[in-house]
Formats: structure tokens, sequence, C-alpha cells
């Protein structure tokens, strides 16, 4: 045998020393610590989440506007990880639509709707889509109910179905009437068998959103045409003849200091 083959080999593997063929399996032993680590891991982030749904409550309890849109704003992540957005849906979910119930319900919620400020409009606004999220969050079983309260509180918040009610309102609750609309436009298509469920089992709200979006539609018509008229007479006050001035003046020099000394 040859110096170069010899060296190549490798050197045989000691009788005492375990190959991976031989490892001897995991002990009872430390599969039950694995589980143990496993449980108490699981412990921490199920204690970790609890202190987190409590903070966020109190939050939304803030007599701070500005508190509350951070918080709802700052939530909206948390429903991006599945592993634990349900458990976030359901300890925060109510808190969610209480921000939204003195706007939707009972006898003075259209008044207060209609009276709405900068502020509580941008509440409702992100509490409506917090809400969305709920929905996504929801198991089957579930979704459709969550759906049918967002969809009904959306319902009440439609202000105006045609050009005397809108006239009527003040530009903070058009902005409300409009963000309410363009949700709607977003929900339908995102669970569109759960919103034409809804919808199918509640005939009065079918007719009014019927109606807000056809006078919606009548509105961006009319603003379209306003635009072409406005541009067409741009069009015309920039292709009029120019007129002519009244004072006529000439190059004959001559004529012109001569009159001009006669005159003298």
């Amino acid at each position: 045998m040859s110096t170069e083959n010899s060296a190549s080999e490798e050197p045989a593997a000691s009788p005492d020393q375990p190959t991976a063929s031989s490892a001897a399996p995991p002990s009872t032993d430390q599969l039950n610590h694995i589980d143990t680590v496993r449980r108490m891991v699981n412990d921490d982030m199920q204690e970790v989440m609890q202190r987190l749904c409590l903070l966020a409550k109190n939050q939304l309890a803030s007599e701070h506007p500005q508190v509350v849109i951070r918080t709802l704003q700052a939530l909206a992540s948390l429903f991006a990880r599945r592993d634990a957005r349900q458990i976030y849906a359901r300890q925060i979910g109510p808190h969610f639509y209480g921000l939204l119930q003195p706007f939707v319900v009972g006898d003075k919620a259209r008044d207060l709707a209609l009276a709405v400020i900068d502020n509580q409009l941008c509440i409702i606004s992100e509490g409506i889509k917090a809400l969305e999220c709920i929905v996504g969050a929801a198991g089957a079983k579930s979704k459709l109910a969550i759906l049918n309260i967002l969809v009904q509180s959306l319902y009440a918040l439609i202000l105006c179905t045609n050009q005397d009610e809108w006239r009527a309102l003040n530009p903070t609750a058009r902005k409300l009437h409009e963000i309410v609309l363009q949700r709607l436009n977003i929900i339908a298509p995102a669970h569109p068998v759960h919103f034409k469920t809804v919808l199918s089992a509640h005939a009065q709200l079918k007719q009014k959103l019927e109606a807000a979006l056809l006078f919606q539609a009548s509105q961006v018509s009319q603003a379209s045409q306003l635009q072409k008229q406005r541009l067409a007479e741009m069009n015309k006050t920039s292709t009029a003849s120019v007129i002519e001035p009244s004072i006529n003046l000439t190059m004959d020099f001559n004529n012109t200091f001569n009159r001009a000394a006669a005159a003298e």
C-alpha cells in the first residue's frame, strides 16, 4: 500500500467513542424537563399578555383623547400575531366597541354623532379599524356575530342619504359619514359571505346603505361635472382674443417730433 493511500484513510473510531447511530435516546427525565420549560415559557407569555391587556384597558379609558388614539393604533399591531390575536380580541374587543357605543346605541346616539368633534372623530375612526381587526382575528363561529355588531354600528353612523341632510351636517359630521362609507366599502369585499348575510337579515340597513351610496355617487358625478365646466371656462379664457390697446403707437419719428414742436 502506498504512503498516499494510507494518509487518506480515516482513523477507525474508538470502541469507547459513541457514534451518531449508537447515541442513546433522550431519557424520560430529559423529556419532562423540556415540557416543564415549555410550560414555564407559555405561563410567562400568558402573564405578559394579561398585563398588556390590563394596561390597554386602562389606556382606553383615559380622559385624554390622544392617549386613547395612540393606544388604538398600537393595539392594531398586536392583531398581526396569529399566536396571540384571539386572546387579545377576547380581552380587549369589548372595550373597542365601548368607544363607539355612545354614538350608535340609545336615544341620544344620533345627536352625539351629528355633534361629533375632531377628537371624537379620530377615536371613532380608530375604533372602527380596531373592530375590523377583531373580525379578522375571530374564529369561524364568532366572526358573523362580531361582524354583525360592527356593520350595525356603522349603519347607525350613516348620517345622510340626500342633499338636504348633507347640507345640515357640520364639516366634522360630514367626515364621519364619509369615513363610515369608506370602511363599509372595505369590509364588504373582505368578508363577502358574512357581509351579505348581515344585509339579508336587516332589510332597513340594506336600504339605507344603498341610498347613501347612491347619493355619494351623485355627489361624485356632480363634482366631476363642475370640474369639467371649470376647465372649459379656463380654456376659453386662455384662448380668448387679445384686446387691442386704445392708444396706437407709431414708428414715424419725424412727424411725431414735428407735431410736438408745433404744439409748443
